[in-house]
């Protein structure tokens, strides 16, 4: 039965009341989202948090196993058992798509978070 590596989100808001000083409204916006006020104070928002999405997929090739406690895949074993390579979830679903395959186009009811 095929293997599917997957990346899903669950987002969640983070939000922060912060007093800006500026002369007009619109200042004061770009103030708000610049990199100038630290994330130090902020708050996590559980009850607006968005659906569980996936966001990317990709087939785990035959001769590959899929080590989930360790998020590793593992290609085809030497004879003394030891692996003769391995790559992170992560490094395997964004490089080397010559290696590992393309990714999967994902369906947009798994997509939406609405």
């Amino acid at each position: 039965m095929p293997r599917f590596v997957i990346e899903r989100q669950y987002l969640v808001p983070m939000y922060q009341h912060v007093v800006v000083e500026a002369e007009t409204l619109e200042e004061a916006c770009k103030k708000g989202i610049s990199d100038d006020i630290e994330w130090d104070t902020q708050e996590m928002d559980c009850d607006s948090a968005r659906a569980t999405t996936i966001s990317t997929a990709k087939i785990v090739p035959e001769g590959y196993e899929a080590d989930q406690t360790h998020s590793l895949i593992i290609a085809s074993r030497d004879p003394k058992g030891l692996p003769l390579d391995m790559l992170s979830f992560a490094t395997f679903l964004y490089e080397n798509e010559g290696k590992t395959g393309p990714l999967l186009e994902i369906s947009a009811k798994f997509t939406d978070d609405e």
